[in-house]
């Protein structure tokens, strides 16, 4: 199976491309591992950010690309096609929804502590 990659020039980042890679079978990965596709994804000025600031942050060691360009770090929604991972044997996440304050304060502090296993995500919103 092939993907399709957005990367820029880790010194340049005026210089774009897309390349297609070849994904990995599943027997291939890692331990601990998942192969994600993507499905939507948002890219705004907080992603260039991270470009901008892709070396001292080490965000380019997160997803490596070929010939010094880099995959931006990127926010999105996906399917677990393939795991490696012991909590996502059954290669789905438990989506929970919450809305208000005291659920994304909730959340957070879960995260925070430790207390959210691995194959649960979260959709929140501030409205009620």
């Amino acid at each position: 199976m092939k993907s399709t990659d957005f990367v820029v020039a880790r010194d340049d980042l005026q210089q774009c491309k897309f390349i297609e890679t070849q994904l990995p079978d599943a027997a291939a990965l890692p331990d601990h591992a998942l192969l994600v596709k993507i499905d939507h994804f948002a890219f705004t000025a907080n992603n260039i950010t991270y470009a901008v600031l892709g070396d001292q942050l080490k965000y380019w060691q997160l997803f490596p690309a070929r010939e010094n360009f880099g995959n931006i770090p990127v926010w999105g929604f996906g399917e677990v096609i393939a795991s490696k991972h012991p909590g996502m044997l059954d290669r789905w996440l438990k989506i929970t929804e919450g809305r208000g304050p005291a659920a994304v304060k909730q959340v957070y502090q879960d995260t925070l502590g430790g207390r959210v296993p691995p194959d649960q995500g979260h959709i929140l919103s501030l409205a009620t």
